[in-house]
């Protein structure tokens, strides 16, 4: 039985199950979610600037790299890739990155070393049926995330798309291995469909941005170790304590989807607000907390010689946000910073009550 799902049931080669899991991902592998990953890059990118970071070095893993960096459409070198592992001078700010100079990540590059670490991870919106399947994809992720931490600099930006099951899984173990290592400056939970409009390629997907806590720093962000168990109509489901807080955050209507071999499981349904406009929002609302606690980008490390695009400055210091006063490295981001600064907190699975969410700043 799996401590992460422990619901799930595991069936033999050839059951259904497994065979419609195999069908997705091999549909997620060739349906291109280009258009979606491009929009999330440019946003995420967005908060990355706000946050401080203005350059350095940056590692692109997993699929679509040259979206995640930036690349525009018409200088990409070919098709998606699902498993992409390239890293590049950061460029000035600005939107697309053109004339970008990617390279491929060699594996004996010395760890710690780079200031934005983007992933990506392979089948993350893909539904398992399967206990098995499932409870692989999980431990892949969190190796992917922890991994990812490894490769950022102390103080540098990780921003990730990973299965929801890695904030929701019931076992907290590799959470607790990210705390050592990071904070969480925030998440954000994409509605089913949102890179994939595919059956079997709908499952929830995570954005989550954390940062590589410096030695010299106490431990400090949003709290998201622990999964909740609830009920939603009836049902009991977990969901991360994160998202328990701050259900604004989860971009759509927490909803049960029927599995055919097991337990209903927790999904989200697009509302009426368009993604990109909600993205914004919680992205601008994360950029905002992190600031006030202090939580950017430190500066960053000198590019490499011939990588960096033509006009860069390798020198330029990163512009992060101040601190508010009385503000100090390792806050809880779960508590707000001060009066007025609060992210909305409901009920669990309840969507705010109209007219009580503050406005949320736009980047």
């Amino acid at each position: 039985m799996s401590t992460a799902f422990p619901d799930d049931r595991s069936f033999p080669l050839g059951h259904p199950a497994v065979q419609a899991d195999m069908w997705a991902m091999h549909d997620h592998t060739h349906t291109s979610a280009a258009a979606a990953h491009a929009l999330l890059a440019e946003h995420v990118w967005v908060a990355l600037r706000a946050l401080g970071v203005t350059g350095g070095r940056m590692l692109l893993r997993g699929v679509d790299p040259e979206v995640l960096a930036g690349v525009p459409a018409d200088e990409r070198s070919g098709p998606p890739v699902r498993d992409g592992r390239l890293q590049a001078d950061i460029p000035r700010p600005g939107w697309p990155h053109t004339r970008l100079r990617l390279v491929r990540f060699e594996p004996g590059y010395v760890p710690g070393r780079f200031d934005v670490v983007f992933l990506n991870a392979s089948f993350s919106d893909v539904v398992h049926h399967d206990g098995k399947l499932r409870h692989a994809r999980w431990q892949e992720h969190n190796q992917d995330l922890l991994s990812s931490l490894a490769h950022t600099a102390p103080g540098g930006l990780v921003a990730a798309l990973v299965s929801a099951d890695v904030m929701d899984a019931a076992d907290p173990g590799p959470r607790r291995g990210i705390t050592l290592l990071a904070d969480l400056l925030g998440a954000a939970r994409l509605p089913g469909g949102a890179l994939r409009n595919v059956p079997g390629c709908d499952s929830p997907v995570d954005l989550l941005l954390l940062r590589r806590r410096p030695d010299d720093q106490p431990a400090g962000g949003a709290r998201f170790e622990a999964s909740v168990q609830l009920p939603l109509d009836g049902v009991p489901v977990h969901l991360n304590e994160y998202f328990h807080d701050r259900i604004g955050d989860v971009l759509g209507r927490p909803v049960l989807r029927p599995m055919p071999s097991g337990p209903p499981r927790l999904t989200v349904e697009p509302d009426m607000i368009p993604l990109a406009q909600d993205l914004r929002t919680t992205l601008a609302e994360i950029v905002r907390n992190a600031a006030a606690h202090g939580l950017t980008a430190r500066p960053s490390t000198p590019p490499s010689a011939g990588t960096g695009a033509p006009g860069d400055d390798p020198g330029a210091p990163p512009h992060a946000p101040e601190a508010g006063p009385g503000d100090a490295p390792g806050a809880d981001l779960s508590r707000p910073p001060c009066a007025g600064q609060a992210r909305p907190t409901h009920g669990p699975l309840s969507p705010p009550p109209v007219g009580q969410d503050e406005p949320r700043p736009q980047l």
